[in-house]
C-alpha cells in the first residue's frame, strides 16, 4: 500500500488531517518547534528539512544514496498545523528526529497516528530498522513507543538538559536547572511488506 493511500482511518483522526509537509508549513513548523520542543531546532535547521525531503506522497526521491528526511503534518479542523514528525531515512535505516504535537491537542493518539505513517511509509521502502532517541523523564511517551513495538537498546547518560519542570527549589526559594538526563535508544526491526 502507497503512503498516499494510506487508509482515511490513518490518515484522519477525530477531525484532524495528517499529511506529507509542505514549503508552506515551515512557518507554523517553526513556531510549534518554539512552542512545543524544549530543545528547539531553531527555523533554520527547521528549513532545511525541505532540502532533503523525501516527496511521500508520491514516494520518490532525487537521491536514493544520500541521507534524506521524511516529514508530515497534522491539521485541525481549521486548517492549522498543529503537530509535525520528523525522521531521516538512510539505506535500510531510519531515525525519527521529531514529533511535535500542540498542548491543546495533544491526548488525541495524533503522535501515534504520526509514527504509524512513518513507519508504514519507511517498510515499503524496505527500511529493517527504525531507531529514536527519547528522554528519561518522558514516560508517557516511551509507553507509546513501547507499545508500537520498540525496545530499548541503549542509554546515552547525560545527554539532554534537565527539563525545567524537573527542577528543585533552592533555599531561596528559586528554581535551578539541574544539569543532564540520559536519552534512552529504542529501535525497532521492521519486517519487510509480503
Amino acid at each position: 500500500m502507497a503512503a498516499t493511500t494510506t487508509t482515511t482511518a490513518i490518515n484522519r483522526v477525530k477531525g484532524y488531517h495528517i499529511r506529507p509537509l509542505q514549503e508552506g508549513d515551515i512557518e507554523a513548523v517553526i513556531l510549534l518547534d518554539q512552542n512545543e520542543n524544549p530543545d528547539p531546532w531553531g527555523a533554520k535547521l527547521i528549513r532545511e528539512t525541505l532540502q532533503l525531503s523525501v516527496d511521500t506522497e508520491n514516494q520518490s526521491s532525487k537521491n536514493t544514496q544520500a541521507q534524506q528526511r521524511l516529514s508530515w503534518v497534522v491539521e485541525d479542523g481549521s486548517d492549522q498545523v498543529c503537530g509535525c514528525l520528523i525522521a531521516t531515512m538512510l539505506l535500510c535505516e531510519s531515525e525519527l528526529e521529531l514529533v511535535l504535537i500542540a498542548g491543546s491537542d495533544r491526548r488525541q493518539g495524533l503522535a501515534k497516528r504520526l509514527m504509524l505513517i512513518w513507519l508504514e511509509f519507511v517498510q515499503q521502502q524496505a527500511v529493517g530498522l527504525a531507531m529514536l532517541e527519547v528522554r528519561e523523564s518522558n514516560v508517557g511517551t516511551i509507553s507509546l513507543y513501547k507499545k508500537l513495538g520498540f525496545v530499548a537498546v541503549g542509554l546515552r547518560k547525560n545527554y539532554y538538559q534537565a527539563l525545567a519542570n524537573s527542577n528543585t527549589l533552592n533555599k531561596k526559594d528559586l528554581f535551578v536547572r539541574e544539569s543532564k538526563e540520559a536519552a534512552i535508544l529504542m529501535n525497532l526491526i521492521i519486517e519487510p511488506t509480503p
